[in-house]
């Protein structure tokens, strides 16, 4: 079978040994190549790789199927077949839906991750290698090698088998669709028409592969063993674009959007044409990448994601292939990269005056062209301790003999002759002068004139002999940097000592850069700047931005470029100055670092590690290698991610994600996994969501992908989660949840209202309890009371009155023995009638002491009060009873006919009323009595002061009041009347027994 001998090609690939075109590199240029291996989790034998709209990634393999976010391969078993069979080929539509082929046969519609129904019926039964969409939505399919055909709900099969079997189909964008054909003897590329998909042979491809793809014009490509033919616009005709460096019998090739054609067989190699002006004739530059000695071999085409990604699969797992700016020159270069570097610090850079770039690997130099690659330069080995020097015209200062340091690429002819006894170790430098400083040990630092001829020896304050780590140009002159923080600067004779060892906050110093508003300098603590004796400093930093700087380029775009511990940074100029003055400030920054293709940090060595070419070209070096970046040609990922929730849970139960979930009562836990698939640099991705109503503000999850909640209560949440990619373009819509968390009956409003109910009513059965209390506490000291009276009225009876009667009966025998018309029988007869009244009443006295009810109705007294009143004439007055009349207490009635009483004789005889109104109110919760007349009235502070003076009316009535147990209020003003209102409680004034009973007892 077909899958049979694809395994064989690959095993026996793997160890072929193809006649080289060119060098094979370890790095694909401008790419960044990651392995993803079954120890990251990924699938191994991949067979076909797809992306969906939302960002994933989905690789099918001979075991199932799997997505990946950048981060996570989780496998998608919902979507394999049952029973197995893996897959082999997977489409994904305009419209976003997964069309998956399946080995041993069958075809999968998936659509929101579940299968879709399709007819069955006539689908294809075989291995389905290929898969094609057209531009009227109908799905082609290569199987059993027949194409078949998926429209209006059917399948319809479709055999050119005069031409032998179909390998792979693609659909142009006219809708014709290009078959790669093969028989026993040879391979054909049919096209089949538009319409009735009748064949046309194309081209004849001999007995090898046949690859085909389209170009972003439309353009036909198509690989055989051994080139690459483009159509030449939308025509049939092939013209042939480039010759593969090695023979390939299976190939896949894949066209990127830039015009790059990706070719990638079952072998260790992955071939990259640049098909620059498709449709012109002539030859793409082509590059050659091999994978590691024993890493997997390829086992797919190559797939574009939409980020610029290039992804292939192997049979170990997935490669992915990163765009990055960076270029590793040492490793794309076939003359740096035929060096093998064997030197501890192998490479330097250098940039004359006319910013032409030298680099030196070991002891060979190079010019860099301006293509950008290396040109060796023809000259004497060099020193493994000399160090060259750029010139401030054209060239480099090189040491060529023990005794001469000659101008190299200069556009005139120099030379020094150093002077005898100098050592091996050398370091120079021309200055803006042309004067050319060399520094050799043992014997110091000497200076030549601009004609390269009297050398002098130039002395340091305290250090004689001393040869420094770098030189550079200063603002008056030239600095040094002699090592353990001595920098010092040339006066005209002699070096002064501008920085010291101990106030160094640099410690090892790596680069130098003169700028108008001071000495910037790059070193192993940080960045700083020193003007006027006094420095600015930036420490390291947390990510060591500022740490170990040995490279510092200000370019014309206004951007400083820094090498440093983080990698090759880039800032504002103009930022980095403020922040360095002010101390504060925002400093925006980007980092390159092993994610763009650095991959080793700075080396403080004591020269320049970064320049800038004359094309703007940034390059610098570090133990790695030779790098370059153009920074007026960065990419920029602008595509903002797709944010997906990936699951949720509620109190640990798994729920199917969905913008609108409706979660169980009493839910309090929840927590939600989220990713964005931002496949170049994931790491890079970051994240921010929030859940309205509980986060404040937005959270920072950091590389955390996840959410989680605690004691939510019931409610309506909006969770939102919005993420950026790599270059922090932001999808600031991301992903949007409504919430619902429905109450609990014991968290309803009903049960709220239930609660109110319950406590009033508990309130109220308490009001009654107390109520009940202090009535039975009430009974019990009027009882107590009562039987006081009864006791005091039996011993007055008993004792008192009953010796009074006994003595007024013997006056009355002493009475009897009178002669009636004696005078002393009247006296004694008279005095016998008095002490009968009062006997009277003092028994009625007794009986009131015995009976608390007895007496006359509240009204009825008042109305003998008014009546005895009214004899004297002179002021009308009325009675008003209002309410159903109820017995009264008698000390109730007794207080408020006194208080009556008083208040009606003070309207009569102090206010000259001429009305006189009294209104008894029997209510249910008091009795009320009003005396309200139309008198001249008083002043409060006038009663008030007569009260001091003695006047006992008013005090009388509020004792009289407080012993009724109810209040008094007075309300007078001179010249308005009066109004005295006695209020009783209704437990006061009608008793216990005939106060309104509580409804409930």
């Amino acid at each position: 079978m077909r899958w049979i001998l694809q395994l064989a090609m690959l095993a026996t690939m793997a160890w072929a040994s193809p006649a080289a075109a060119g060098p094979t590199l370890p790095l694909m240029p401008g790419y960044k190549r990651t392995a993803f291996t079954v120890e990251d989790g990924a699938p191994s034998a991949a067979t076909a790789i797809a992306q969906t709209p939302d960002g994933f990634l989905w690789i099918g393999t001979s075991q199932g199927l799997w997505r990946f976010d950048g981060v996570r391969f989780e496998r998608v078993a919902t979507l394999e077949k049952v029973g197995g069979s893996g897959v082999r080929s997977l489409l994904v539509t305009r419209g976003g839906d997964l069309w998956i082929g399946y080995g041993f046969g069958g075809v999968a519609l998936a659509r929101g991750g579940r299968i879709l129904s399709i007819d069955a019926a006539d689908a294809p039964k075989g291995w389905v290698y290929s898969l094609a969409e057209a531009p009227d939505g109908a799905i082609w399919a290569v199987s059993g090698g027949a194409m078949y055909r998926y429209a209006a709900g059917r399948w319809t099969k479709r055999s050119y088998s005069q031409f032998g079997r179909a390998q792979r189909a693609l659909v142009r964008r006219d809708g014709s669709v290009w078959v790669c054909i093969r028989d026993a003897t040879r391979s054909r590329l049919l096209r089949l028409d538009a319409r009735s998909f009748s064949p046309t042979v194309i081209a004849e491809l001999g007995n090898g592969a046949c690859a085909i793809a389209e170009a972003p014009d439309g353009a036909i490509v198509v690989a055989d063993q051994t080139r690459i033919r483009v159509g030449a616009g939308m025509s049939d005709a092939l013209i042939p674009r480039a010759t593969l460096p090695a023979p390939m019998s299976e190939a896949v090739i894949t066209v990127g959007r830039n015009g790059d054609a990706w070719i990638a067989g079952f072998s260790r190699r992955i071939f990259r044409v640049a098909l620059h002006g498709i449709g012109r004739a002539g030859v793409g530059e082509t590059a050659t990448f091999e994978s590691p000695g024993g890493a997997a071999g390829y086992a797919t085409g190559a797939f574009e994601d939409r980020e610029g990604n290039w992804w292939v699969g192997t049979d170990r797992g997935i490669d992915r292939f990163h765009p990055v700016d960076v270029v590793h020159n040492s490793a794309t270069d076939p003359r740096l990269l035929a060096l093998v570097p064997i030197e501890e610090n192998p490479y330097q850079l250098l940039v004359d005056g006319q910013r032409t770039v030298f680099v030196r690997v070991d002891r060979r130099l190079f010019r860099i062209a301006p293509d950008g690659s290396a040109m060796p330069l023809a000259m004497a080995g060099l020193s493994a301790q000399d160090v060259e020097c750029a010139a401030r015209d054209a060239g480099v200062w090189v040491r060529t003999m023990r005794d001469t340091v000659r101008l190299v690429g200069g556009e005139r002819a120099r030379s020094v002759r150093l002077p005898a006894g100098f050592g091996a170790d050398s370091r120079c430098f021309e200055d803006r002068d042309g004067r050319l400083w060399v520094g050799i040990a043992p014997s110091g630092l000497i200076r030549y004139d601009s004609q390269d001829r009297n050398p002098q020896a130039v002395s340091f304050d305290d250090r004689p002999g001393t040869i420094p780590y770098m030189i550079a140009q200063g603002g008056s002159g030239v600095v040094t940097y002699v090592g353990y923080g001595y920098t010092a600067a040339f006066g005209g004779r002699a070096f002064r000592m501008i920085l010291g060892y101990q106030p160094n906050p640099f410690t090892f110093i790596g680069t130098i850069l003169q700028r108008p508003e001071g000495l910037l300098i790059g070193g192993e603590s940080g960045l700083g700047m020193l003007r006027d004796g006094r420095i600015r400093m930036m420490p390291a930093g947390e990510k060591g931005v500022f740490g170990d700087v040995s490279g510092l380029v200000q370019n014309a775009a206004g951007e400083t470029w820094l090498l440093s511990q983080a990698g090759l940074v880039r800032l504002s100029s103009a930022a980095l100055s403020a922040r360095l003055k002010e101390g504060s400030g925002a400093l925006p920054l980007r980092i390159f670092d092993q994610d763009d293709g650095v991959l080793a940090r700075s080396s403080i060595q004591g020269f320049t590690d970064l320049v800038e070419a004359a094309d703007g070209r940034l390059w610098f070096a570090n133990q790695t290698g030779i790098y370059s970046i153009d920074p007026r040609r960065l990419t920029r990922n602008s595509l903002p991610p797709e944010v997906v929730v990936r699951a949720v849970s509620a109190d640990g139960r798994p729920i199917a994600p969905a913008p609108q979930l409706r979660l169980a009562a009493g839910t309090r836990g929840l927590q939600i996994d989220f990713t964005a698939a931002s496949l170049g640099v994931p790491k890079r991705v970051s994240f921010r969501y929030r859940l309205a109503g509980v986060d404040a503000d937005w959270i920072d999850p950091g590389a955390r992908r996840q959410a989680i909640y605690t004691g939510l209560g019931p409610g309506t949440y909006r969770f939102q989660v919005i993420a950026s990619n790599d270059d922090h373009v932001w999808n600031r819509t991301g992903f949007i949840m409504e919430i619902v968390i429905p109450p609990t009956f014991v968290e309803s409003r009903w049960f709220l209202l239930l609660c109110v109910v319950a406590a009033l009513t508990v309130g109220w059965l308490l009001y009654s309890l107390r109520i009940r209390h202090l009535r039975h506490r009430f009974n019990a000291l009027l009882r107590e009371r009562l039987d006081e009276r009864e006791r005091i009225a039996r011993d007055l009876h008993d004792t008192l009155l009953q010796g009074f009667q006994g003595l007024m009966l013997r006056f009355q025998v002493v009475a009897n023995r009178l002669l009636p018309d004696d005078p002393l029988r009247s006296s004694v007869d008279q005095a016998l009638d008095r002490a009968e009244a009062v006997l009277v009443e003092s028994r009625d006295k007794v009986s009131d002491l015995r009976n608390e009810a007895n007496g006359p109705p509240l009204e009825e007294r008042i109305r003998h009060i008014l009546e005895a009143l009214t004899q004297d004439g002179g002021t009308r007055t009325a009675l008003t009873v209002e309410g159903t009349p109820r017995p009264v207490s008698r000390r109730a009635a007794e207080e408020a006919a006194a208080i009556a009483e008083e208040a009606l004789r003070n309207a009569h005889r102090h206010a000259a009323a001429a009305h006189v109104q009294v209104v008894v109110t029997y209510g249910h919760d008091a009795l009320t009595v009003v005396v309200r007349d139309d008198g001249r009235g008083f002043d409060q502070e006038e009663a008030a002061h007569k009260r001091q003076q003695g006047h006992f009316g008013l005090i009388g009535m509020d004792e009289r009041a407080l012993h009724a147990g109810g209040t008094l209020s007075v309300s007078a003003r001179r010249g308005r009347g009066t109004e005295i209102m006695l209020t009783v409680p209704a437990l006061a004034a009608y008793g216990p027994q005939r106060a309104r009973k509580n409804p409930f007892w």
